[in-house]
């Protein structure tokens, strides 16, 4: 964060999905002045891996986008 501008976490969350390690990142950050972009992102952890799923848009319409993004990181599963 130290090098990206304006960033701002807005929620990290450790958390379980079927019996794997699973962290939630949400957070935004200035990408082009005067574009702020928002992100949510799910990493999975099995075994040594890490996978993830992030869903990224302009901050500004971020929320009228979070139920099909929550939809798509509850859905994403590693087998």
């Amino acid at each position: 964060s130290s090098e990206v501008v304006d960033y701002d976490l807005l929620q990290g969350l450790e958390h379980d999905v079927e019996g794997q390690t699973a962290y939630t990142l949400e957070h935004s950050f200035l990408a082009d002045d005067p574009v702020r972009v928002q992100q949510l992102i799910l990493f999975i952890q099995k075994e040594d891996a890490v996978y993830s799923v992030a869903c990224t848009h302009a901050a500004n319409e971020f929320e009228s986008m979070r139920g099909v993004f929550e939809e798509t990181v509850g859905s994403f599963r590693i087998k």
